[in-house]
């Protein structure tokens, strides 16, 4: 959101804007960016043309006598439209023009001129408009015009500082400036210049509304409040040349009075509202569900199909006027020939809004606002508003009625306990400072006793009491807060076993640790959709949980597992021309009565020698899980669909996840190259490959032994059983440290493999021994299709 500072000094008396960034940013508001813009002119000055003649010898060039106040000036130009009483700009001798021209005084064939008049893009004012296609006219500008021979600086804020500001997620108010001047005003200590609600109590806006135009209907529950105000007889002109920067700066493009007011309302108050040509509205205004088949031909030149989820604004006639909340048509807008206008002013339901701009990708300013919630106070709010600057600008003597349906959301009541509210922020508050923090956010505030109290607000992002906390450490400043040392009593015990420190619940402990493992082996963490399309998730079982109101089918059903989040990560960056990656995530899986964490993984590698080598690779990679998992084991299985082939993931004995080559026939509406290797574990099944109690022994007399071994078979290989039963043939002779592969082929259309042991002698031990134990359990291993090579 870009403010410019002369948007901020409508309310406060401030003109460093240094001093405002940091006001924002210990609000907890995000400043991107600050930059200057605009020019400053120097001997540009107001004229007013008071006489027209032919230059006597250039049939091109006219003479034209400009009153500057009363110094009377000949300038020439070569626009022929310009007429006696036309208010131009004018840069006299010695000014120097944004697009570096210089200005001095000329004699054109015989003739002199002082200066030269002004076009739009002289001035570098692309997008503000102005009567005159060579010479800008600002007859329009009442301010303008009652400064003749001023310097057009002294006049109006020709350049401006904007800054650049990151709007709070989940607070409407911090897209609204006069909410957010407040906030400063408070922080920095300057009072409010303009309360734009002063006179609230004296338009009448809860009065009946007899003069009303027209009826508005409410259809749907997807409208709380609505209203209508009528204004008739008015002249749709330019807006203020001071107004048409303002909002040329904040990046909204100039149109004419009436919407300029409406765009100038919705980023001053964070309400939208939105303007119909009345004349072109029969009977009623209808705020009702959408029809499918309807078209709204919309203000941004496109047309979108309507359908039965969509807020629609009709008439009498059933003509499409706007789609609620997000965009109107260009049927129905204002033009330079409307007279009477209709103002919308309404509160529509976030969930429709959102449902509507996410199917037709149609994101606007009005539906972003809508989007996070608006509280219905404020279309009273907008009304008044609205009347007072209608009045400003002189569109309008009075209002010729208005129509309302709905009404306004009751507040809310927040209970507070002061002892609570201090103990959690770590301050010591007073009831004064309470008060006046409170004041700025608008809430209306009872005492119940010494340690408690009651708000009573609209907001809707203030619910509970530690919504308030919140409110309250943003306007004291987090950097107030001192730290405290932790408290044993108040705090989950802390266990100690020489030096190694872990919480009672690891749970946090225990996912930083695997994160921590799976970055150190390569991997990249991503973070995937907790809501996928139900058919997708069908694949990897029918034990997921659907949401009943979802607002779009591919996002209806809670994820049954973290593995096809991740899935559809890898096919996507695949399918984006990135052949090599490693990714993961930790998240949470949602079943019926029950939410925990899982692991899901995914290797991919398009690369020859992988494909070439994938079992080898592949049960390599596994090895790598034990430094995470510590001792699993690995089982066959056919029981995962997706998987071909397929191993449980064993840890003592208990099947915590699998792991293996994904099928490509299952999933053939993803990308992913011939062998992808993907495995999901549950976090809450494991253990950590780590010991939290350490402990201490001699260092062995004996060196390591490594012994590689190769042999043929027949069939799978169950490679969790293979090391089992070599882990049993070496006992209390040899610890079988580790057991990895290190070669594999296929010859005589049989698989070779050749592992390679690592032992750790518990005694002296002769090679011959070694060797006539693992005789023995090749012997044993010949019921398993195993035949050692050689033999």
């Amino acid at each position: 959101m870009f403010i410019p500072l002369s948007f901020i000094r409508r309310y406060l008396d401030i003109n460093d804007k240094d001093l405002i960034v940091d006001g924002f940013q210990r609000l907890g508001i995000e400043v991107e960016n600050v930059y200057k813009v605009g020019f400053d002119f120097n001997n540009v000055k107001i004229g007013k043309i008071v006489e027209k003649v032919d230059h006597p010898n250039a049939d091109r060039v006219v003479i034209c006598k400009v009153d500057f106040g009363g110094d009377i000036l000949q300038i020439l130009t070569a626009d022929k439209t310009v007429e006696v009483g036309d208010i131009v700009l004018v840069a006299l001798s010695g000014s120097t023009l944004p697009n570096g021209l210089k200005i001095e005084k000329r004699n054109i064939r015989g003739i002199e001129s002082f200066g030269m008049m002004l076009s739009l893009s002289e001035l570098g004012w692309e997008g503000i408009k102005a009567y005159g296609e060579g010479v800008s006219k600002f007859n329009f500008d009442n301010f303008i015009c009652s400064n003749l021979g001023k310097e057009l600086g002294e006049v109006i804020t020709t350049s401006d500082w904007v800054i650049e500001i990151k709007p709070l997620a989940n607070k409407v108010e911090t897209l609204g400036v006069f909410h957010l001047a407040k906030e400063l005003s408070f922080l920095l200590k300057l009072p409010i210049k303009e309360n734009i609600f002063a006179n609230f109590e004296n338009f009448g806006i809860y009065g009946d509304d007899s003069e009303k135009k027209l009826d508005v209907v409410l259809l749907t529950n997807g409208c709380k409040y609505y209203k209508a105000l009528f204004l008739d007889d008015v002249k749709i002109e330019y807006s203020p040349v001071q107004f048409q920067l303002m909002l040329n700066w904040m990046g909204s493009k100039p149109i004419n009075n009436v919407v300029d007011l409406t765009n100038f309302l919705m980023y001053e108050f964070s309400n939208p509202l939105h303007a119909f040509d009345g004349d072109d509205v029969k009977g009623s205004l209808i705020v009702r569900q959408g029809k499918k088949g309807e078209i709204i031909q919309a203000l941004d030149g496109k047309d979108y199909e309507i359908d039965e989820n969509d807020i629609v604004i009709s008439d009498k006639e059933d003509k499409v006027l706007a789609l609620g909340g997000v965009i109107g048509s260009r049927l129905f807008s204002i033009k330079e020939s409307t007279r009477n206008v209709i103002f919308e002013i309404a509160n529509f339901a976030p969930s429709f809004i959102r449902r509507t701009s996410k199917r037709l990708a149609l994101y606007t300013n009005s539906s972003k606002r809508f989007d996070k919630g608006i509280p219905s106070i404020y279309v009273d709010y907008a009304h008044i508003r609205l009347l007072n600057l209608l009045k400003d600008f002189g569109i309008y003597k009075g209002i010729s009625g208005f129509s309302v349906a709905g009404k306004v959301e009751g507040h809310k009541t927040v209970k507070v306990d002061i002892k609570k509210l201090e103990s959690f922020i770590g301050i010591d508050f007073g009831k004064d400072e309470i008060e006046n923090i409170v004041k700025v956010f608008s809430f209306d505030l009872v005492w119940k006793n010494e340690n408690e109290f009651e708000l009573k607000t609209y907001r809707n992002d203030i619910n509970e009491w530690w919504d308030v906390a919140e409110e309250l450490c943003r306007f004291i400043g987090f950097n107030s807060i001192v730290e405290q040392a932790l408290n044993n009593q108040n705090h989950e015990k802390i266990y100690s076993f020489q030096n190694t420190f872990f919480f009672k619940d690891s749970s946090i402990h225990k996912i930083s640790k695997i994160r921590e493992s799976f970055v150190g082996n390569g991997y990249y963490e991503v973070i995937g959709y907790n809501l996928l399309n139900p058919n997708y998730l069908k694949l990897f079982g029918n034990d997921f949980l659907t949401i009943v109101n979802y607002m779009s089918f591919e996002h209806s059903a809670y994820r049954n597992s973290v593995l096809p989040s991740v899935l559809l990560i890898a096919s996507n960056n695949y399918k984006a021309g990135y052949k090599h990656f490693k990714i993961f995530e930790i998240g949470r899986v949602f079943r019926q009565n029950k939410e925990f964490y899982e692991l899901g993984f995914v290797v991919l590698n398009e690369s020859k020698s992988y494909i070439f080598d994938n079992e080898k690779y592949i049960l390599n990679e596994i090895q790598k899980l034990k430094s995470i998992f510590g001792d699993i084991d690995l089982e066959v299985t056919d029981m995962y669909d997706f998987l071909s082939p397929g191993y449980k993931v064993l840890v003592k004995g208990n099947d915590v996840g699998f792991v293996g080559i994904l099928n490509h026939k299952l999933l053939d509406h993803l990308y992913y190259p011939p062998l992808t290797l993907i495995g999901q574990v549950g976090i809450d099944e494991v253990e950590f490959g780590y010991k939290t109690d350490k402990s201490f022994s001699d260092f062995s007399e004996f060196p390591l032994l490594y012994k590689d071994i190769s042999f043929f078979v027949d069939g799978k290989l169950d490679f969790s059983k293979l090391k089992r039963i070599f882990n049993d043939s070496f006992k209390n002779i040899l610890i079988l440290k580790d057991f990895y592969l290190i070669d594999i082929y296929e010859i005589e259309q049989r698989k070779s493999y050749t592992f390679r042991l690592e032992l750790k002698p518990l005694k002296e031990v002769t090679n011959e021994e070694i060797n006539g134990i693992i005789e023995k359990v090749f012997e044993e291993l010949k019921e398993m299709g195993i035949k050692r090579r050689g033999s």
